[in-house]
């Protein structure tokens, strides 16, 4: 499969993930708390034009009992398209307002896009 690589040079992303304000409780203080049920929205130029792509479910942002938030979202393009799979990484993204520190989006010809936002409790 052909993948194309892409840079924050040149192209511009945006993503975002709205999360509900009620969490589901950790049930000890070394466990995970799970959000569901966001919305979750891209846009990004690629070499072939610009993308939008909205959320579709699952949807999850897993916060660690350490501090590390990941945000996983699986999207339907619903503007623009792509012949190969194209990969974008360290652009910008947040969680519920807080900036990630780790970021990718992907992109398919079938017209599904997949974001990933991580926040790292040292901030690396």
């Amino acid at each position: 499969m052909k993948k194309t690589i892409g840079t924050t040079l040149g192209l511009i992303a945006a993503a975002s993930l709205t999360m509900m304000p009620m969490p589901v409780a950790a049930q000890s203080e070394n466990a995970a708390t799970i959000d569901k049920d966001f919305g979750c929205s891209i846009f990004v130029f690629t070499p072939e034009g610009p993308v939008f792509a909205q959320s579709q479910s699952p949807n999850r942002v897993v916060t660690t009992s350490s501090g590390e938030t990941i945000g996983f979202c699986n999207l339907d393009v619903v503007f623009g398209e792509v012949s190969s799979t194209f990969i974008l990484r360290d652009f910008g993204c947040s969680i519920g307002g807080v900036p990630a520190t780790d970021t990718m989006i992907m992109v398919t010809p079938g017209g599904t896009a997949a974001l990933r936002c991580s926040i790292h409790s040292g901030g690396n």
